[in-house]
């Protein structure tokens, strides 16, 4: 009598405990949701200062363009302004490649090693 009242405690202990697990669950469902609406939100708000920056900074090169016509023709202070910011980019993609080949492949290394390390002690234990 005793083992089937302990067997009928622990199953009302597992579905408790189930139940505990779910609505956890549930819970962090809404969580990530909520959250997940918010930085979409402040994402759209990246996009658009990214965007008018970029019309700023094509109103800088304009800008240098106009300063630099002063002292040169305009056509020679639109290919020099070019050039210049051509290099830029050229250095920037250069290091930026760099950057990410150093990086790949994009594997958790050391985690790895970990896992192997604490199979291999599983083995010879």
């Amino acid at each position: 009598m005793a083992d089937k009242r302990a067997g009928e405690v622990a199953s009302g202990l597992a579905e408790q405990v189930g139940e505990l697990v779910r609505e956890e669950v549930r819970i962090a469902a809404r969580e990530l949701k909520q959250k997940a609406t918010q930085a979409g939100g402040g994402a759209t708000l990246v996009a658009l200062a990214m965007t008018l920056a970029l019309y700023a900074g094509g109103a800088a090169v304009g800008g240098a363009v106009l300063l630099l016509s002063k002292v040169m023709p305009a056509w020679l202070a639109a290919l020099a302004t070019s050039a210049l910011l051509a290099g830029a980019a050229g250095v920037a993609g250069v290091l930026g490649a760099e950057q990410v080949r150093r990086t790949l492949p994009l594997l958790p290394e050391r985690a790895a090693e970990d896992l192997a390390a604490a199979a291999e002690a599983a083995r010879t234990a």
